[in-house]
């Protein structure tokens, strides 16, 4: 896809997080995959992350979090009407 970019950092797993994702990358020229060999806490794994993003935005997915089905769609949609949200503490911001 032209419009998302997924980004995937591996905080030097032991599982086959790496073998599959080489995979999936592979497959799909939009997925990105960084094998990285040095554990971080998760605030610094998704500083890591992000810095390996190029798009405009961002949201953070953690290996146990589940999206909504929808959700980049929905949240495309919200960007091409030029309406931002924030979400912070359970609470969505309009600005």
């Amino acid at each position: 896809s032209d419009q998302v970019e997924i980004v995937v950092c591996s905080n030097n797993s032991e599982d086959e997080t790496s073998k599959i994702m080489n995979k999936i990358s592979h497959d799909f020229n939009f997925v990105h995959f960084h094998d990285c060999k040095e554990r971080l806490p998760l605030g610094e794994q998704f500083k890591r992350t992000v810095a390996f993003s190029e798009g405009e935005f961002v949201i953070l997915w953690g290996d146990d979090d589940i999206p909504a089905p929808f959700l980049i769609s929905y949240l495309l949609s919200l960007i091409e009407s030029n309406i931002i949200l924030i979400f912070k503490e359970n609470t969505f911001l309009d600005i």
